[in-house]
């Protein structure tokens, strides 16, 4: 199959897989309660990494690679180093080892995506991080 038909692929399975999250079993999320510098400032967070979803997705369809490591990079461990210490205690701990497990795969898709310059490898591992954001959103 070619490279153009598997991105295909990959963006009608994630289209899919929005209206699916609707199912997710009843009582599965946590409800995280924060103050409104704590959310606001989670909230940045989460649109940076949609941001970086997007620039890289975008360059996956050009088979850019290097844009694609250059947009993974700041999402990676990097981010977490800006989250107060103080914001970090009031998070749930299963909330920061998903968080970190996210960032981490971030490090290694700007890594893979460098050495590797294979679309198809960043596709299946943009994948399974998605799949760790949809567990937590859906």
């Amino acid at each position: 199959m070619k490279t153009s038909n598997y991105r295909a692929l990959f963006f009608i399975a994630a289209l899919l897989s929005f209206p699916l999250a609707s199912f997710a079993e009843p009582g599965t999320r946590i409800n995280i309660s924060l103050d409104e510098p704590a959310r606001a400032f989670v909230l940045k967070e989460m649109r940076g990494l949609l941001l970086g979803l997007q620039q890289m997705t975008a360059a996956l369809a050009s088979d850019d690679m290097e844009t694609v490591a250059k947009a993974a990079k700041p999402l990676g461990m990097q981010m977490m180093r800006n989250v107060p210490k103080s914001l970090m205690q009031k998070l749930p701990k299963e909330f920061r080892k998903l968080g970190s497990s996210v960032h981490r795969d971030f490090d290694m898709i700007a890594q893979d995506a460098q050495d590797l310059e294979d679309s198809q490898h960043t596709l299946t591992q943009l994948s399974a991080t998605l799949a760790k954001c949809v567990a937590c959103h859906a």
